[in-house]
C-alpha cells in the first residue's frame, strides 16, 4: 500500500485501485456511531427488563397487578436457550408476586438476590444472542432456584 504524497485523500492499492479516505473515515464513522446507538438501546432494554424482574419481587402488588393464574415453570430445563431460560424466570417471578400478593409475605427459602443474579446473566446472554445455550452452571443454578416453584 502507497500513500500519495500530493494527494493524502487516497490510498494506492494497486496502479489501477485507489481508496478515497473521506469516504472510507465517513463510513467508518457511520458504523461506528450506529453501533453506539444499539449498543445504548440493548443496555437501555436490558436494565428495564431487570428492573421489571426485581420490582415482581420486591414489591408487594396491588391485587390488580398479580396474575390470579399460576404460569407454567419448568423445574430444570431441557431447552436450555437464553431465551426460554429468560421466559422461565420471568414466569416464576410471576408466580411469585402472585403468591406475595395473596399471602403478604415472602415464599419460604425465597432468595431474591440470587435469582436476581441468575437473570441478570441470562438476560446478558439473552440480549446478546437469545439463543445462545446457558451454561451448566447456570442450569443447575436454574435447577435449585426454580425449586420454590413448589412451594407457590
Amino acid at each position: 500500500m502507497q500513500c500519495d504524497v500530493l494527494s493524502l485523500t487516497d490510498f494506492s492499492i494497486s496502479k489501477d485501485r485507489k481508496i478515497d479516505v473521506c469516504k472510507l473515515y465517513a463510513i467508518l464513522t457511520d458504523i461506528a456511531r450506529t453501533y453506539e446507538e444499539t449498543t445504548n438501546k440493548v443496555n437501555r432494554e436490558g436494565e428495564r427488563l431487570m428492573l421489571e424482574f426485581k420490582e415482581k419481587l420486591r414489591v408487594t402488588p396491588l391485587p390488580e397487578q398479580w396474575d390470579t393464574q399460576s404460569q407454567k415453570v419448568a423445574s430444570y430445563l431441557v431447552n436450555t436457550t437464553a431465551e426460554n431460560a429468560k421466559m422461565n424466570l420471568e414466569h416464576l417471578a410471576t408466580n411469585i408476586q402472585r403468591y406475595i400478593g395473596e399471602n403478604k409475605k415472602e415464599p419460604f427459602g425465597l432468595n431474591t438476590e440470587a435469582l436476581c443474579d441468575l437473570y441478570g446473566k441470562v438476560l446478558n446472554l439473552y440480549l446478546s444472542d437469545k439463543n445462545a445455550k446457558i451454561s451448566d452452571e447456570l442450569k443447575n443454578d436454574y435447577k435449585r432456584l426454580a425449586a420454590i416453584q413448589g412451594s407457590l
